[in-house]
């Protein structure tokens, strides 16, 4: 109970939040499992991390028929973000007996641009420990399990934790070239400085794929951080240059790869990281 409300005061502390929207109460005492609808599977690894078994998770994405999958009893789970608004919307429709879960970041709870939350190691704990409630309150049989898969989750948290706060700690201020929303997001947080496009969608005489390639070529930071899953191909072709050119280069990944939990994927992109900045190191 103790470290829970550490968890919940640092949250609130850090402009986090989870809000817990549910549209209807739900009498759940003779539903055989809960229903989860989510928009990415790192949302279904972490819920069938925490629940184990008794839980069915559909993925569903923009432009399909979302409603027809959503029904009474559903636990809706999204992010904060305008990515994810067509779910919510999706849910707000079905009417009576869903509820909805969504993960904020601090720009989302300020009503600010859309960030990254699985990036973001405070908020998901928020989020894990409200879907634990919540799966918790569904099904009472199993709380005690839940809370067991839950404090095992949180304990890899905080090794993630624990290494992000290594990195801060051991290249404090760090200059490094950020190609995309995400690398800026990751290196923000880090607290390095960020060079490279920083106007998109403005009017300027020189594109933001010049500015970067010219970041490169005089090397105006350790490293080079890049959106791997991200839409600009062209930044591949200027993280491969970077590459030949001896720059480390971290390819930053958005969406949780096949067959790997999240709390494992997430730490190996921060030891990526690490390991860049190490290899950079004089």
């Amino acid at each position: 109970m103790f470290m829970f409300k550490q968890l919940i005061g640092a949250a609130i502390r850090l402009g986090l939040f989870v809000a817990v929207l549910p549209l209807a109460v739900i009498d759940s005492s003779s539903a055989e499992s809960v229903h989860v609808v989510a928009p990415d599977r790192s949302y279904a690894d972490l819920v069938e991390t925490i629940a184990g078994a008794h839980v069915s998770i559909s993925i569903v994405r923009p432009g399909s028929n979302s409603v027809t999958t959503l029904a009474q009893g559903s636990l809706v789970l999204c992010s904060g973000t305008h990515a994810d608004a067509w779910l919510e919307g999706a849910a707000s429709r079905v009417g009576p007996g869903v509820t909805l879960i969504k993960i904020y970041g601090p720009s989302q709870a300020q009503g600010g641009n859309v960030t990254f939350p699985w990036y973001d190691i405070s908020a998901i704990t928020v989020f894990s420990e409200a879907i634990a409630r919540e799966l918790a309150r569904r099904e009472p049989a199993s709380a005690s399990r839940i809370s067991l898969n839950l404090a095992r989750l949180l304990s890899d948290f905080k090794v993630i934790k624990d290494r992000i706060d290594k990195i801060r700690h051991d290249y404090a201020e760090s200059e490094v070239i950020a190609a995309d929303d995400l690398s800026r997001e990751v290196a923000r947080q880090l607290g390095f400085k960020v060079n490279g496009p920083m106007n998109h969608g403005r009017q300027t005489s020189v594109s933001p794929m010049d500015v970067l390639q010219h970041a490169v070529e005089r090397r105006e930071g350790s490293i080079f951080l890049y959106d791997k899953d991200g839409p600009n191909r062209s930044i591949q072709s200027i993280a491969a240059a970077a590459t030949d050119s001896g720059l480390p280069v971290v390819a930053l990944q958005e969406r949780l790869p096949t067959r790997l939990h999240y709390q494992r994927w997430a730490l190996r992109q921060w030891n990526t990281i690490h390991g860049a900045l190490n290899e950079a190191a004089p």
